[in-house]
């Protein structure tokens, strides 16, 4: 009787024991894969974070000609989506255009996807003299959405006199490119009509 009632205890402290080390075991383990799950959700947030930026550069276009670009540069690490524009620097009407930027494709219907490291430049003066630019101060808000749909607001504040001093010498987007190509096209219209009328005066 007391060797069935020994086995009988022996049986039921390992059976607790087994069972409170499992429990405690499952609990550990749940708290692992939690602690993983928010580690995993922190480093895809991460990578994953659309930043967009908005600001007045210059150009060069020549030795001796630059021009004021509005850039909107996504300097984050994730695409945003619905990017929307609003505010005081739409009513502003760039040099060479008979319209405001509210008016541009750009603005009008914003962009549905912007890649991280993407930039858009919009020439507002091809000229850019101290001397002509405009006064004052320009708002602007830009809205957009992160890849889980939540919505991101980031207000810009430009003032056409404080701009970098000096101009971006390296500029590897097409648009630069093209503007370089366009103004060196027209030196050489420039140099062939001098050419031209130096022949018929001789």
């Amino acid at each position: 009787m007391f060797e069935i009632i020994s086995f009988e205890f022996i049986s039921t402290v390992v059976i607790t024991i087994a069972t409170v080390t499992l429990v405690i075991v499952t609990w550990q383990y749940a708290q692992a894969t939690k602690r993983y799950a928010e580690t995993t959700e922190k480093a895809l947030k991460a990578a994953d974070t659309p930043n967009i930026r908005m600001y007045l550069s210059q150009s060069s276009v020549g030795s001796t000609v630059y021009t004021l670009d509005l850039c909107i540069h996504n300097i984050g690490t994730g695409f945003a989506y619905d990017v929307e524009f609003s505010g005081k620097l739409l009513s502003f009407q760039p040099q060479h255009g008979n319209i405001p930027l509210a008016a541009y494709s750009i603005m009008l219907n914003g962009i549905s996807h912007f890649a991280p490291g993407k930039q858009c430049r919009i020439t507002l003066l091809f000229q850019y003299e101290r001397k002509n630019l405009p006064q004052g101060t320009f708002d602007v808000v830009v809205s957009y959405k992160n890849s889980a749909g939540e919505k991101l607001e980031s207000p810009f504040t430009l003032d056409f006199n404080k701009v970098e001093e000096y101009p971006q010498i390296a500029d590897p987007s097409l648009y630069s490119i093209a503007s370089c190509l366009r103004f060196i096209y027209g030196h050489f219209l420039d140099l062939k009509k001098e050419r031209d009328n130096q022949n018929q005066q001789n």
